[in-house]
């Protein structure tokens, strides 16, 4: 189905040190916002929430990541925040993570803008506007897509031990481990291992699937293949979720960025 592309309306409050706002209209499924801004990537952070609760936090940075990760063009001044996932390979993969938005929704999209730029930046006034890609009304909300990031302690050189959160209704895409330390990483659910792989293995097999390894991400991707869909990462378990980390040196800690799927009403059946 063709996507409509729309204009957002103004942000309110631009400025540095600022944070600039903008209400997303109810009744579209939203694919993807483009935000066009004077901005460089180091200098905001974005948060959208869904009736209170931030469901995207993604840095500048991280948004530049993600797109040069899927081997998206990237330009520079317009940074894409994805909702579906054109980089899957079957519609319904593409089309599940959409942010479907119903009548009583409150949908905010806030640019976290630093007031830490020099003297001489600041003399640049701030400029954003957006443009949102979107698909149509749809009566139910099955899928609602987030990012967020966690933190792992990371004490020592070699193995370090993360038990993820589990729930029965949450799946993850993918998780970016944010250290250029990692030399290997072993996944065990229930006491069965289901992963094990070493940085530069990891990378390989992305680079099979056209995907760009980034510095200093060991990306951990289950629809690497492109099968969104069905090989989403379940991350219920009976006993324990464990990741193992292993590292060249000591880290302290480790930034995880989720990029995960809550289920929050049942698919309907034919």
């Amino acid at each position: 189905m063709f996507k409509t592309p729309k204009k957002l309306d103004s942000f309110v409050g631009q400025g540095w040190g600022q944070k600039a706002s903008v209400k997303l209209h109810n009744g579209p499924t939203y694919e993807e916002v483009h935000l066009h801004t004077n901005l460089k990537p180091n200098e905001f952070y974005i948060t959208v929430s869904l009736n209170g609760e931030d469901i995207y936090k993604l840095t500048g940075d991280e948004l530049v990541m993600l797109e040069s990760y899927k081997n998206h063009f990237v330009e520079e001044g317009v940074y894409v925040i994805p909702f579906a996932d054109i980089s899957a390979k079957t519609k319904n993969g593409v089309n599940y993570t959409g942010l479907v938005t119903l009548p009583t929704d409150n949908i905010l999209l806030d640019i976290h803008i630093t007031g830490h730029a020099s003297t001489e930046r600041q003399q640049d006034p701030v400029q954003i506007s957006g443009l949102a890609y979107m698909g149509g009304a749809q009566p139910q909300r099955i899928f609602v897509p987030k990012f967020i990031t966690r933190t792992m302690q990371a004490a020592n050189q070699g193995e370090n031990e993360y038990n993820a959160q589990g729930a029965i209704n949450r799946t993850v895409k993918r998780m970016f481990f944010k250290s250029g330390l990692i030399e290997e990483i072993k996944v065990v659910r229930d006491n069965l291992q289901i992963f094990e792989c070493t940085a530069k293995q990891n990378a390989f097999m992305q680079k099979r699937f056209k995907r760009i390894p980034q510095k200093e991400v060991f990306v951990f991707d289950p629809i690497v293949t492109g099968f969104a869909l069905d090989n989403r990462f379940m991350t219920f378990y009976e006993s324990q979720l464990k990741f193992t980390v292993t590292t060249s040196d000591i880290p302290h800690t480790i930034p995880i960025l989720f990029e995960e799927v809550v289920q929050v009403a049942d698919v309907p059946t034919a």
